[in-house]
């Protein structure tokens, strides 16, 4: 969202501000900030993003709270008008077909994080470290369909649903620039392995040439794994 940007760009100048009204002053560092890690590296979706919390207990050691969110919707709609352009079993005139997809995702992934910093050169230190993650998925697509003809309307609906439970560990390496006492820049990669537990449901109803209904349900018996990496920039909000 274009408002994400807006607001992260009149906190940063905001933190600029501060420290040039305070830098001649006895300068306490601080240890506790909000970080924005970003994926989008258009900043034009929240998508993939991950806010944090994070408290450096030594020069050396930190702690860091993470969330990562995603969510999307779409939908999709067609018409076909077909009057009098071709018979059905010689007999049915088929006026028109509808068909609309649509398609909802939203997943949330909670870490905890150990990290350790080297400082290698004035300001810019490495940090690398892991801990736990626990993540949930939902998603649900499916299709409407019409069919109109001179002597019939038919329905038909089909839906699924799946949910997704995880459980992981995630490793993390990366540096930051400690631009001033209340700002910093960070570039990082992490290497997340999961485990997941699926619940799948699928729905389907019809109205001709009469109403039914199926369900089916599966739950997946054994855990599933998946091994990912990914490439994260963002700045640390100091306070």
């Amino acid at each position: 969202m274009k408002a994400t940007k807006i607001i992260l760009i009149v906190m940063v100048m905001f933190c600029t501000v501060l420290y040039a009204q305070t830098e001649s002053e006895p300068e306490t560092i601080l240890t506790e900030a909000l970080q924005f890690r970003y994926s989008n590296f258009s900043f034009g979706s929240f998508d993939g993003s991950t806010i944090s919390y994070k408290k450096m207990l030594s020069p050396e050691k930190e702690t860091r709270y993470s969330l990562t969110l995603n969510a999307s919707s779409t939908n999709e709609s067609y018409q076909y008008d077909t009057e009098n352009q071709y018979i059905i079993l010689d007999t049915t005139t088929l006026l028109y077909e509808t068909d609309e997809k649509f398609d909802k995702r939203f997943d949330f992934l909670l870490a905890y994080s150990r990290l350790t910093h080297k400082r290698h050169i004035e300001k810019v230190s490495l940090y690398y470290g892991g801990g736990p993650l626990m993540g949930f998925n939902f998603k649900k697509n499916g299709k409407d369909e019409e069919t109109a003809s001179d002597t019939t309307l038919s329905l038909e609906n089909t839906s699924i649903s799946n949910s997704t439970l995880s459980l992981g560990l995630q490793g993390v390496v990366g540096w930051e620039w400690r631009v001033n006492n209340f700002l910093g820049i960070t570039a990082e990669y992490s290497s997340t392995l999961k485990w997941s537990v699926l619940k799948s449901s699928s729905t389907k109803t019809e109205t001709f040439p009469e109403d039914r209904e199926y369900n089916f349900i599966f739950d997946s018996k054994l855990p599933t794994y998946e091994l990912y990496g990914s490439t994260r920039v963002g700045v640390s909000l100091y306070f």
